[in-house]
């Protein structure tokens, strides 16, 4: 169970994430609204569809760390600081080409369709600057990549949780100040996005060089071999990054293309509060993950499967707390937060979370593939059929179809590689789909149809929205306790917020 992920440390970190994912938060939507009020629902769908390279960059980032943090981990684990600093090395000179083949295709496709395709009334040169900057930021913040692998690597949770509550703190700031001050709201709003990018790399690179110098101590590797055991794990964790990133820039270019930036701020909102349930969702199930890897590892096949089972199911569980609320009372949560409701924003952030709630059933098995190491098929079906959702919406839409069809092709495929999904991991990987099924699936779906009458009943009697929501959210937890969880898991999830609690 998660027992053993009690240790004095590790709920330390705990706490320190969970912190910085609170403040990180509520910054994140008061951030949102004060740069609407702001920028106007032109300018700040403009900043949707072209500044959200940041927000995909981050997710990339994210992502790739885990391939420096796996290496870098390794060396330290091993005691070897000689191979530590190889490692470092290396993924560093792997992250510069990075950088640097981002910056050369981005510049020129950027240009290119931000020129033929963008409806945009106001100056395109001014688009095409704004997208240039945030492209030079991201492409500086792929460097700081393993810096931070090697933080993680050293545990050092509250350097890198610093600058997120920091950059966070900043964001909040200048969207508030765009309210009274400035006359260039966009481009203002574009700097501030593109420092607070730059801002996590300049400290990870003081801080990592001044401590641990003897690790980043910059040497060029010569072996080849050591090159290509990195790429190679990094061309199919980026294969799949790349895809995922791509399939949401896509949906940005398409309703842009189809229809306006008004839209692109709907979807820019929905995205937003998307990937704010992911994140409560992924910080959940974020200390079993390294438990699969350890317990595969060891050749304890029994415990590595069930921590697979509870990671789904309480990534499921807690996408629902946190999406009946949206899903029930969605304009007064929209409006409560924006203070208006841009055309279609309701539409978007329901079909999204159902979405959402749908990719969290498979928690823990990609974990469960790293682990195993055989990365290529999983990653190319999987993710293959995922870019296939891109042309298909593309012809949807252009057949005259509503801007919210983008969205419900994207979760009928979401769908389709569940499915997939399954049938790669019982023919490739050996896992029993039924075990799964009965274990992880069914205990999930029966949370949701429990909580399918739940919205209609509250708002028949005409309930307070704020009570509504405390109590879905009330129900949804008790029933995922009792409903959801078995006996041991209900007690070792218990155990641990007590845990983090006393912490």
């Amino acid at each position: 169970m998660i027992a053993e992920n009690t240790s004095g440390r590790l709920v330390l970190n705990s706490v320190i994430l969970y912190a910085r994912l609170g403040i990180v938060a509520l910054c994140t939507l008061f951030s949102t609204r004060f740069a609407l009020q702001a920028l106007g629902v032109v300018d700040f769908g403009l900043f949707s569809l072209v500044g959200s390279v940041i927000s995909f960059v981050t997710i990339i980032n994210t992502m790739m760390i885990s391939t420096s943090n796996r290496f870098i981990a390794t060396a330290i684990g091993k005691g070897d600081i000689t191979l530590a600093n190889k490692q470092f090395n290396v993924n560093l000179l792997v992250h510069i080409c990075i950088a640097i083949i981002t910056l050369a295709i981005a510049f020129s496709l950027g240009d290119w369709y931000i020129l033929r395709y963008v409806n945009y009334d106001g100056d395109i040169n001014a688009v095409v600057h704004i997208f240039n900057l945030t492209i030079a930021a991201s492409a500086f913040s792929f460097i700081g990549v393993p810096y931070n692998g090697l933080l993680l690597a050293k545990e050092k949770f509250f350097v890198f949780c610093s600058t997120d509550v920091i950059s966070s703190l900043i964001k909040l700031s200048v969207s508030y100040l765009l309210l009274y001050h400035f006359s260039d709201k966009l481009s203002v709003y574009a700097w501030m996005m593109v420092l607070t990018t730059a801002f996590p790399t300049i400290v990870f690179f003081a801080y990592c060089s001044y401590k641990y110098k003897e690790i980043t101590a910059f040497r060029l590797i010569k072996e080849k071999s050591a090159y290509k055991e990195v790429l190679a794990f990094t061309v199919w964790v980026g294969y799949g990054t790349i895809v995922q990133v791509g399939k949401s820039q896509a949906a940005a270019m398409l309703v842009n293309a189809f229809f306006n930036t008004v839209m692109n701020t709907a979807l820019g909102i929905a995205t937003s509060l998307r990937n704010l349930v992911d994140t409560f969702a992924t910080n959940v199930t974020k200390p079993i993950e390294p438990q699969i890897t350890k317990t595969y590892a060891k050749g304890d096949l029994d415990r590595c499967l069930h921590l697979v089972v509870l990671s789904s199911k309480l990534a499921f569980a807690i996408t629902l707390i946190f999406s009946v609320p949206f899903l029930i009372e969605t304009e007064f949560i929209v409006k409560f937060w924006l203070g208006s409701i841009p055309d279609y924003s309701v539409n978007f952030t329901r079909i999204m979370l159902l979405t959402c709630l749908i990719d969290s059933l498979s928690c823990g098995l990609v974990e469960f593939v790293l682990a195993k190491g055989f990365l290529r098929s999983y990653q190319f079906w999987v993710n293959t059929i995922f870019l296939l959702s891109v042309p298909t919406a593309y012809l949807v839409l252009k057949a005259g179809a509503h801007p919210q069809t983008l969205l419900w092709v994207y979760m009928t495929f979401s769908i389709v590689v569940f499915a997939v999904r399954q049938i790669i991991i019982g023919r490739r990987y050996g896992i029993d789909n039924a075990f799964l099924f009965r274990k992880a699936y069914l205990p999930s779906i029966c949370l949701a149809v429990l909580s399918l009458p739940l919205g209609l009943t509250l708002r028949l009697k005409q309930i307070h929205p704020l009570l509504i929501i405390a109590f879905s959210v009330l129900y949804i937890l008790l029933m995922a306790l009792y409903i959801s969880l078995s006996k041991q898991e209900r007690q070792s999830v218990i155990n641990s917020i007590k845990m983090k609690l006393k912490i």
